[in-house]
């Protein structure tokens, strides 16, 4: 729960996240944009990379592309999953995919939520402070998604304290 001195964008402040992405321009565009908003980004562009860093660190959430060349996101997720550490980590499937069961075979891989691409960066933000918002114990427990349950005054909050929004396009 946000605190009454807490906005969307003090939770983003410091919080430590994984990209998981197999496109260069994506990774370096997003790492960028999550960074402006005082998100310390580390980067992977395939499977291994991202489950190699899973051994070296620990992170507040995992922003997780569904397909990737050497192993389908599903597969990293649940290979995450297996870590003790990562447990209850956040993790939000992003995806270009728009077959119809996509967000239900996400879920069922083991992450947290969906956001299919093209996004606006206000609605990652809002996403990432949602989880980041959630008790960790909450995170992969079947929590409904934020899309549902988001509430209006954390979306008006990060619209307050973003402005203007962008388009963040594959």
């Amino acid at each position: 729960q946000l605190g009454t001195q807490e906005t969307p964008l003090t939770l983003l402040q410091h919080a430590h996240l994984l990209l998981v992405d197999d496109d260069a321009i994506s990774l370096f565009v997003g790492k960028r944009l999550l960074e402006t908003h005082g998100i310390q980004v580390v980067t992977a562009a395939n499977g291994a990379e991202a489950l190699a860093q899973c051994q070296q660190q620990k992170f507040d959430v995992i922003l997780m592309d569904v397909s990737l060349p050497d192993q389908s996101g599903y597969e990293v997720v649940r290979a995450i999953r297996t870590h003790t550490a990562f447990h209850t980590t956040p993790i939000i499937a992003l995806t270009a995919h728009t077959i119809p069961d996509i967000h239900e075979r996400c879920l069922e891989a083991g992450m947290d939520d969906f956001l299919g691409k093209p996004f606006r960066l206000e609605d990652l933000l809002a996403k990432i402070a949602y989880w980041l918002a959630m008790p960790a114990a909450s995170a992969s427990e079947s929590c409904p998604s934020p899309a549902a349950t988001q509430p209006p005054k954390l979306l008006n909050r990060l619209r307050d304290d973003l402005g203007d929004t962008i388009l963040v396009e594959q």
